[in-house]
């Protein structure tokens, strides 16, 4: 629960994206955001005015339409800027 209360804290209500963790595996994303930097280890993207990094080993991308993406690798920490 300490990430949604994280998202919760600093996105308040009303913000256009939601994200979905399965498995530390696979997040998919939706809503509106710009993908600023994709490495194997690193994929930042931003939202607005504030940004999520997620951090872990053999990240990318595995679909990306209008309404969002999904993100597979082996993720370890999530930071929110």
């Amino acid at each position: 629960m300490k990430i949604k209360e994280s998202i919760n804290n600093l996105y308040p209500l009303g913000t256009d994206f939601y994200i979905e963790i399965f498995d530390k595996k696979e997040i998919v994303f939706t809503g509106d955001a710009e993908i600023t930097n994709l490495e194997n280890t690193v994929l930042k993207i931003k939202t607005g005015e504030h940004a999520i990094c997620f951090f872990g080993k053999d990240l990318k991308i595995s679909c990306y339409t209008a309404d969002g993406f999904v993100i597979k690798g082996s993720f370890e920490k999530i930071e929110f800027y």
